[in-house]
């Protein structure tokens, strides 16, 4: 109702009256969604009615500069919150159970992840015409499963959340202190199918209108999507042909620096970026845009973050030396030089803790990884699109999951998550991001490596070495990576070999 009146009054031209509206519609919103119980429903719930929020941030652009930090403060306010309220530790440890109601759950979900463990086998081994037969069923079961887990997790959850969590504020100038003189953080939104950046420096803030149309970087991702897949597969046939390929896709590169970052040179100076994205750009290598001569990453340093308020909470997470490290690894037949990976890992961390093959399980995960500095997982990753809290990677005893990932306890850690695709995501109204690398952050990482897409193996194991190399020798994490990537421009010039990999959070 709030929303519907302020909508009236803006018809009318009675912008005040307009602002008064939504700002009651944002308060109710905020006090229906802090009690309930789960961040399934704090997703879904939020998903339907951010139109208060935008119409807000319109009435603040329109009043130009005086205005630009309340506007990006309602942005944030809006952007990623479930996960906002899981990393700033109101997510609890729901693996130590408080009573005896809540062993009886724990212990259900226990048998249930038993039973999820033998049911994705099954379905993962249904190759011959019998077991594909059995296929509909063996599904029908495994969403049965899942959903009960859900639900048993709820029930701890609503046990543990009787009280309302505060609302995050989040500050901007608090934001701009923590930044070095070199660095800019870069937020892309949209308001309807405008695109437009706030960009945050040390000192001042910029917004840059009508960057691009929504629709149209939509198509344009897409195209550029396609360009990537076509060497998924590493077809020889396809790879012969590199340097045209390579020229075609930069050419997509090209089209989408001129839309994202063009508009924005002058004030960004080559200075450090962290980039929060928006919608599809989630999924766009922000340091494979191209300019016509040079890529990004040859220019500057580029990390990514949910939300300035996330990106905030990790830079208070603090940084210290990566010298303890848990490196845990998995080969199978789609990934079978993970091993040779960790022994060469092992090179690099002497005295690291490895689970390799069978030893690999989800206890001696949970048990090795509490204090590391570095959580290196080199596993076969799968994302679920229908269901992406249930995106996992492949341990020696079954699918360690985003659920399972919040029961770790990790203490500023650095993870690596070398699989394929382990950046994928479900992008939710909001920007709230569920996949792999929401469990770690929950469980306490400062940052989280990841990919975008079917890495190659070849190059996956030299960029490992030479990243923690880098690190080692005391340059920031974004430092390491990006003399990784540059390393492996000059060998391997397609982006597709260099460029997957993106370091979220804590640069």
């Amino acid at each position: 109702c709030h929303t519907g009146l302020g909508l009236v009054a803006l018809a009318k031209g009675e912008t005040a009256a307009a602002e008064r509206h939504f700002r009651n519609a944002v308060a109710v919103t905020e006090e229906l969604r802090a009690p309930l119980p789960s961040e399934e429903f704090r997703t879904a719930f939020f998903g339907n009615k951010l139109a208060p929020y935008n119409e807000l941030v319109r009435i603040c652009l329109a009043a130009g500069e005086e205005r630009l930090v309340e506007a990006l403060t309602i942005v944030e306010s809006a952007r990623s919150r479930t996960l906002v309220d899981s990393v700033g530790g109101s997510h609890e440890n729901l693996i130590e159970p408080q009573d005896a109601f809540e062993a009886n759950l724990l212990k259900q979900i226990g048998e249930l992840r038993e039973e999820l463990n033998y049911l994705y086998k099954q379905i993962n081994q249904s190759v011959n015409v019998d077991a594909n037969r059995r296929l509909p069923q063996l599904q029908k079961e495994l969403h049965e499963r899942e959903n009960k887990v859900l639900e048993v997790t709820r029930q701890l959850h609503h046990r543990r959340e009787s009280v309302a969590s505060p609302l995050h504020s989040f500050d901007v100038q608090h934001l701009q202190q923590q930044l070095s003189e070199n660095d800019a953080l870069v937020e892309y939104t949209s308001l309807g199918d405008e695109l437009l950046a706030f960009v945050v420096l040390r000192d001042r803030i910029h917004v840059a209108r009508n960057l691009a149309s929504v629709e149209k970087i939509g198509e344009r991702l897409a195209a550029l999507r396609f360009q990537i897949d076509s060497l998924r597969f590493g077809a020889r046939s396809v790879r012969r042909h590199l340097a045209s390929l390579t020229q075609k896709i930069n050419t997509h590169l090209q089209q989408l620096h001129a839309q994202l970052i063009c508009p924005l040179e002058r004030i960004l100076e080559q200075r450090k970026l962290i980039v929060v994205p928006h919608g599809g750009l989630h999924y766009l290598p922000f340091h494979a845009l191209h300019n016509g001569e040079q890529y990004l990453i040859e220019r500057c340093e580029v990390s990514l973050a949910p939300s300035a308020a996330i990106f905030q909470q990790c830079l208070q997470r603090g940084t210290h030396k990566l010298e303890r490290a848990l490196l845990v690894g998995v080969a199978d037949e789609q990934a079978p030089r993970i091993v040779d990976e960790i022994q060469t890992l092992k090179e690099v961390f002497p005295g690291a803790t490895t689970l390799l093959q069978e030893s690999a399980t989800t206890e001696a995960l949970r048990r090795d990884s509490a204090g590391v500095d570095v959580l290196h997982l080199a596993c076969h990753g799968q994302f679920r699109s229908d269901n992406p809290l249930f995106s996992a990677l492949r341990l020696a005893d079954g699918w360690f999951t985003v659920r399972d990932a919040y029961g770790l306890k990790l203490d500023n850690a650095l993870v690596t998550l070398s699989a394929c695709e382990t950046g994928a995501n479900v992008v939710a109204p909001g920007d709230e991001l569920i996949g792999l690398a929401r469990g770690f952050f929950s469980a306490g990482a400062r940052a989280v490596l990841l990919s975008l897409w079917m890495v190659d193996d070849e190059t996956t194991d030299q960029m490992m070495v030479d990243f923690y190399q880098e690190t080692m020798r005391g340059r920031s994490l974004s430092a390491s990576l990006r003399a990784a990537q540059l390393k492996m421009l000059n060998e391997r010039p397609h982006p597709f070999f260099w460029s997957p990999f993106v370091l979220v959070g804590h640069w």
